[in-house]
């Protein structure tokens, strides 16, 4: 049967902050545009990241399950970002505090997992070969994967 799209709780929680600090951001007296432009450049950015990731996940619930994978993980990395960088403008100090600990974590993860990130983004260059008819052959030996 077709797979329900389901929403991780992750993605309410961002949900929920973005349009909580959102709404405080108008209440401010300066323009949070003005005073912070490069932090907010960069959350217009990661939002509309996150908006377009998130939506690919639910796009891809039933099929090319890599692209969702990698949608999944995107996604959620840039809702965790769009939301500490309004942190930032709102609290700085704790912004820029939960930014050094997003980073890190994202560093640490990255390193740990960079053979299991091989992997899937060979998996969905396969799967776009695939869906564009292209043949894989011209790709080597170790880059094939195994069936």
């Amino acid at each position: 049967g077709r797979e329900q799209n389901h929403i991780s709780p992750l993605h309410v929680i961002f949900f929920f902050l973005i349009a909580s600090m959102g709404s405080l951001l108008q209440s401010k007296q300066s323009s949070a545009f003005e005073t912070y432009y490069i932090i907010m450049k960069a959350f217009v950015v990661m939002l509309i990241l996150y908006a377009m990731t998130l939506a690919a996940e639910i796009l891809t619930q039933t099929r090319f399950t890599s692209f969702k994978e990698i949608s999944r993980h995107v996604s959620l990395l840039a809702g965790a970002i769009a939301s500490i960088l309004l942190l930032v403008v709102l609290v700085p100090s704790l912004g820029w505090f939960l930014l050094l600990c997003w980073f890190i974590i994202f560093i640490r993860t990255m390193i740990e997992s960079r053979g299991q990130l091989r992997q899937l983004f060979l998996q969905a260059q396969l799967s776009a070969l695939q869906m564009l008819g292209i043949s894989h052959t011209w790709m080597t030996q170790e880059q094939r994967l195994p069936v």
